[in-house]
């Protein structure tokens, strides 16, 4: 994929195969997939990426820059607000919220949270949301598949460092590796909120 030495770039696997698509080209078509009707105008080739976003699991994927991955470095750490969230995390929900209506949202809440996630976990910072899709079944984790590669097309602006769904885990870090096998701390599990087929996990940089 290019763009690590220069701005972020992102590809999709269609159907006939795997097309590179521009940052921009890749918000628009992620936003256009979460919208429940397309916007007129897209082109034939612009709809088989919303199809194959629509249908294929994990089928977008972006890289950051190398620019863009020592930028989270300069980052000044933040304090929770009143929500529970730091200023970026609550960023990633208002962004969220914009691109997809009315969504199930948690692992965040006023005074911040100290139980309930696995140790080290970024929900203790305030630096990480939950997007539930429950229960688990086909069309929800389609949905859910929705969201992950939206925030995935979106994270350079957003700050985005780990995007966890469906068994699969994409890290600004290690971008140009794409989706990889997610495997929890304690091990592999059947337990399907570790493994997070229920929900998106989203955690964004912690700053220095």
């Amino acid at each position: 994929m290019p763009g690590l030495l220069g701005g972020p770039s992102c590809s999709v696997t269609t159907a006939d195969g795997e097309r590179d698509l521009e940052p921009d080209d890749a918000k628009r078509l992620t936003s256009a997939a979460l919208a429940k009707t397309l916007p007129a105008g897209l082109s034939a080739a612009d709809r088989a990426v919303v199809t194959a976003l629509r249908g294929r699991d994990g089928a977008l994927s972006c890289t950051l820059s190398t620019a863009e991955r020592r930028s989270r470095g300069d980052l000044a750490r933040e304090d929770e607000t009143a929500s529970g969230l730091t200023p970026r995390a609550e960023g990633v929900r208002t962004a969220l919220r914009g691109a997809a209506g009315k969504l199930a949202l948690g692992g965040f809440e006023p005074g911040g949270v100290s139980t309930g996630h696995m140790p080290g976990s970024a929900h203790y910072e305030g630096r990480a949301v939950d997007v539930f899709f429950r229960p688990v079944s086909a069309q929800t984790s389609r949905r859910g598949w929705l969201v992950a590669q939206w925030l995935v097309a979106h994270a350079d602006e957003l700050d985005v460092d780990n995007v966890i769904f469906d068994d699969r885990i994409w890290t600004a870090s290690r971008s140009s590796g794409g989706w990889r096998p997610y495997v929890p701390p304690q091990g592999p599990t059947r337990n399907a909120v570790l493994r997070h087929l229920d929900h998106v996990h989203v955690d964004v940089a912690r700053g220095t």
